[in-house]
């Protein structure tokens, strides 16, 4: 253990300083544990917090083509689409053949513009998968963005 004195016994101040770094070891761990399990309710009340804020809503930075859906209910974001997608639909074009030339608009011409279903794929963002798969499309969206593909054109 430590020094040994003339009558074959072990130092009493070499075992104090054994104990003593013992207990140093012993809280030393126990202050590891503390701040393990602070940073992981930290990490768990974030996320938990962020999941609550936006339950009934688009996850910050999605969008669909230059709308920013983000943070929108799906009645507010479909009320932010629709009129555009009407717009678009009337929008005229011009057709022109070797003959004759006609305007129509992408309606006549079938193309359906759905905001509906725009709507219901933005919402999905980061809702579907396993949780970590989740978390890396609502953390993917919030830095980087994310376009949901307009469907029905």
């Amino acid at each position: 253990m430590g020094r040994v004195t003339e009558a074959g016994r072990a130092d009493p101040g070499q075992r104090r300083l054994a104990r003593q770094s013992s207990r140093e070891r012993s809280a030393s761990r126990g202050v590891g544990l503390v701040v393990t399990a602070a940073a992981v309710l930290l990490f768990v009340a974030v996320v938990g917090g962020y999941q609550l804020i936006y339950f009934n809503s688009v996850f910050p930075g999605v969008r669909v083509g230059d709308v920013n859906l983000g943070g929108m209910q799906k009645d507010r974001a479909l009320a932010e689409l629709r009129p555009l997608y009407e717009e678009r639909a009337s929008r005229p074009l011009l057709l022109r053949g070797p003959d004759a030339q006609r305007q129509v608009s992408v309606a006549d011409l079938g193309a359906t513009f759905d905001a509906a279903s725009a709507v219901d794929a933005a919402y999905r963002v980061g809702r579907t998968g396993s949780w970590g798969e989740r978390l890396t499309a609502q953390v993917a969206a919030l830095a980087r963005g994310y376009s949901v593909e307009t469907p029905g054109i």
